[in-house]
């Protein structure tokens, strides 16, 4: 309704829950990555077409980090230390 609306607007939601991906009705035109740079600033990145073909299963080709969005974890983190720290710091 609001994009009915007005001409000269446009509504930006943005999400974590990357399950949204396995929808079949969602639009692969209006797809677009949020990543933070080295500086902390968010990027909107527009993502390759080609790439999000509707052949393509668009959760398996973001976990494999084809639309470079996924976050960086080092490949040496230890989630269990890290959970131990943070509840020995609470």
């Amino acid at each position: 309704m609001y994009i009915a609306l007005t001409t000269q607007s446009q509504l930006i939601i943005t999400t974590q829950t990357i399950a949204l991906l396995m929808n079949k009705r969602l639009r692969r035109d209006i797809i677009r990555i949020c990543k933070k740079n080295e500086d902390g600033e968010t990027q909107i990145l527009k993502v390759n077409q080609s790439k999000i073909h509707n052949n393509n299963n668009l959760f398996r080709v973001y976990m494999d980090n084809e639309l470079d969005g996924l976050p960086f974890i080092e490949d040496d983190f230890d989630f269990e230390t890290f959970i131990n720290e943070v509840k020995t710091a609470l």
